[in-house]
């Protein structure tokens, strides 16, 4: 297990481009390794007041690289 998680923020964003609106808020999030399918799972706490919105999950690793991820709620 190499990937050491520094962070994990999310930040609304347009529906339509993605454009980021607004400051990001850091995420209640755990991350977590199971080594029979070599996969990592990091579970993040959403909102049901969310509904309607799309936001920007990023990962930032220690390692440097960092990872976004675009979620649409519904």
């Amino acid at each position: 297990m190499g990937a050491v998680q520094t962070r994990t923020t999310w930040q609304t964003a347009s529906c339509v481009d993605w454009t980021p609106i607004g400051t990001t808020a850091n995420a209640d999030a755990k991350l977590s390794y199971n080594t029979s399918i070599d996969r990592y799972r990091d579970v993040v706490a959403t909102s049901s007041s969310w509904k309607g919105t799309c936001r920007i999950l990023r990962l930032d690793f220690a390692d440097t690289l960092s990872h976004e991820v675009h979620v649409r709620f519904r």
